[in-house]
């Protein structure tokens, strides 16, 4: 009777045991689909295509065609301002366009929550210097809407605007873009703070808001690529901002409009460069802007060292090479390239001849830039 009960009660954990997990496993499944969706959601040719900030304030900030040719950004991201002249960039390359209160002029209601300002600024001076600029640039690639539109420290910068606003702006200027040519993008963005619940209050404004708008752009500074590198960036992982970013935007792509690291370590800068930018690939965003593309554009911390050039000598750095070996990997340049003294990682006097030739950029490129690829 004894080994009856044992066997029995074997037997009844044998079945629970099976049903458990017929039960649990598809369900577990289920959700690891659903997850693996947002974060490898299909983008057309799942091809991710790389870009430069650059300022069209000051020629100094404006690549030569040389750097151009050297660092290949198939996107070049700028603000439109009416009395700087958009110059004509290489075949082949597509603009970002930021149209925002610099663009627009007029008297901007800037901290301000009454819709009502709002609208009345963007009916008199927004609208009307948009339909002009696109009528003037039908050929324009993208046009972002505003920039950080979710961001505002007071008194310091503050771009934001309130979500009912923003919902109207949106709809109209899209309209208005469309309208002239369909084949522009228009892009929501520049979304700063981290909080994809901005996204969803602008859609409950208006559900309409966003029915012409291609995708949603994103700032994910200070975001860990596969948790590398947590000393310098503290704001959480980048995969999971941009798989919450999808899941409020959708059906809407999401592009990173703007991403960089501002540090005068600049082997670290490098490997970011080569890690945010392998990481974005590998999930399909379709594509992503480093800003900006030399010391001399300002950072968010106020600092000078975010380029992939150096302001003062207009050398490459190493995080210009790691972006090249994305971008034009059989042009990398082989001459006006930031030394290192770290030789066997990065490139420098490898052959110890005294400076750095073709012959020292040759057998670092058959090195380096492989790893930079794995």
């Amino acid at each position: 009777m004894n080994l009856f009960k044992t066997l029995f009660k074997k037997r009844e954990a044998r079945f629970f045991l099976i049903l458990v997990l017929v039960l649990t496993v598809p369900l577990t499944v289920f959700i690891s689909q659903k997850q693996q969706n947002l974060k490898q959601k299909a983008t057309g040719n799942n091809t991710t295509e790389f870009g430069i900030q650059i300022d069209l304030n000051e020629d100094t900030k404006i690549p030569s065609s040389a750097q151009f040719a050297a660092l290949n950004p198939s996107w070049i991201r700028f603000v439109y301002r009416p009395d700087k002249p958009i110059h004509s960039f290489s075949s082949g390359r597509k603009s970002i366009v930021i149209f925002n209160h610099e663009s627009a002029g007029g008297d901007v209601p800037l901290e301000s929550t009454d819709f009502n300002a709002w609208k009345s600024y963007f009916d008199t001076s927004y609208f009307p210097a948009l339909r002009t600029f696109v009528e003037s640039n039908p050929n324009t690639s993208a046009i972002e809407i505003w920039n950080e539109e979710d961001h505002c420290s007071s008194g310091v910068y503050c771009p934001r605007i309130p979500e009912t606003a923003y919902a109207y702006l949106i709809k109209n200027a899209a309209h208005i873009i469309k309208t002239q040519n369909a084949s522009i993008k228009v892009i929501m963005g520049g979304l700063a703070d981290g909080q994809p619940g901005y996204i969803t209050n602008v859609k409950n404004a208006d559900p309409a808001s966003l029915s012409q708008v291609d995708a949603v752009g994103i700032h994910p500074y200070g975001k860990t690529p596969d948790g590398w590198g947590a000393e310098h960036l503290p704001f959480g992982e980048l995969s999971d901002s941009i798989i919450l970013y999808r899941a409020a935007s959708a059906p809407l792509d999401i592009w990173i409009t703007e991403i960089g690291l501002g540090l005068d370590d600049s082997v670290f800068q490098a490997e970011y460069v080569r890690r945010s930018f392998t990481l974005a690939s590998s999930i399909n965003v379709p594509v992503v802007i480093w800003y900006g593309w030399i010391d001399s554009m300002t950072g968010g911390n106020g600092s000078n060292n975010w380029g992939l050039y150096t302001a003062d000598s207009l050398v490459m750095k190493q995080s210009g090479l790691a972006f090249a070996s994305f971008t034009s990997l059989p042009n990398t340049p082989t001459s006006g390239i930031q030394a290192t003294p770290t030789p066997s990682r990065l490139d420098g006097d490898i052959d110890g001849d005294g400076s750095v030739t073709l012959t020292d950029f040759t057998i670092w490129k058959t090195g380096y830039l492989r790893y930079l690829r794995i």
